[in-house]
């Protein structure tokens, strides 16, 4: 329970820096600083060092691990723009309800069958999503829906690929795909900011030191918590608890207010979680 606490700490701290930071003009230095520190980590627990993909095994995680650390960046941005946009809860929201993906997707292309009470939570799902698009709040819609499909979608993708390294069997090669991950999420960052000359800022490298503290562990304490309690028992008390906690905050510390139906939005979104 330990890991499973301390998982959804790291990622609700992760999504509360990014609301601290929404008016960072220069991200890409934020963000490269996140996931350089994220690297480290990753290097420093790996017990084997030799990451240069020798193996079969090795070479399809590191294939798996580049397209994963090109969506953890268009994931993060997206997140970030969904904050300044749409808040912090929506956003909250949205990003965890992006576990809906890859269940569709391993219906659609490995033949699985989802139980009753997943189809359950498919249907709380597509209701949260209509709710948010179609529903006015507060006499007017969301105004950026666009952009909180579009976090669903990359979000969920990025689940999605923690779905295929379990389908290739690549469980023991856990560690070192969060390597290349990473790695490629640095690599993809540090080029942008070179191309753009940004300049550093000694404010935007501690938050991203901080970020990438969190960004790391929140994946590695999760990694963790499914060695020791059921998967079916982890994921769901993640999900809502990174929402619970980040709408408490939101609501108290930054002063974020919703309509009564986005309130019923992220209520749906919380119980699917449960039956997803």
């Amino acid at each position: 329970m330990f890991y499973l606490i301390g998982a959804l700490l790291c990622s609700s701290l992760m999504t509360l820096t990014l609301r601290m930071t929404k008016e960072q003009k220069n991200s890409q230095v934020m963000l490269g600083v996140n996931y350089l520190v994220a690297t480290l980590f990753c290097f420093l627990f790996l017990k084997d060092k030799s990451v240069i993909p020798a193996s079969l095994g090795m070479q399809k995680t590191f294939c798996i691990g580049i397209i994963n650390g090109g969506l953890f960046v268009g994931t993060l941005l997206i997140n970030q723009a969904n904050i300044r946009k749409n808040g912090t809860a929506l956003a909250a929201a949205f990003s965890h309800l992006g576990v809906l993906v890859p269940v569709m997707l391993s219906v659609v292309f490995f033949g699985e069958t989802p139980t009753g009470w997943q189809w359950f939570g498919v249907g709380l799902s597509v209701a949260a999503i209509l709710l948010i698009n179609l529903v006015p709040a507060g006499g007017e819609k969301v105004k950026y829906p666009l952009l909180l499909m579009l976090l669903f979608l990359v979000g969920g993708c990025t689940d999605m690929m923690n779905k295929v390294v379990g389908i290739l069997q690549l469980g023991e090669y856990d560690n070192l795909f969060l390597f290349y991950t990473f790695f490629m999420a640095m690599i993809i960052c540090l080029v942008w900011g070179l191309v753009k000359k940004v300049p550093l800022e000694k404010k935007e490298i501690l938050w991203g030191i901080a970020m990438g503290i969190f960004n790391y562990f929140s994946s590695w304490l999760i990694l963790r918590a499914v060695l020791i309690l059921p998967s079916y028992v982890v994921y769901p008390v993640y999900s809502v608890g990174v929402i619970i906690l980040v709408n408490i905050v939101s609501r108290l510390y930054f002063k974020e207010k919703m309509s009564p139906i986005q309130y019923v939005c992220v209520a749906l979104i919380c119980a699917a979680q449960l039956f997803l």
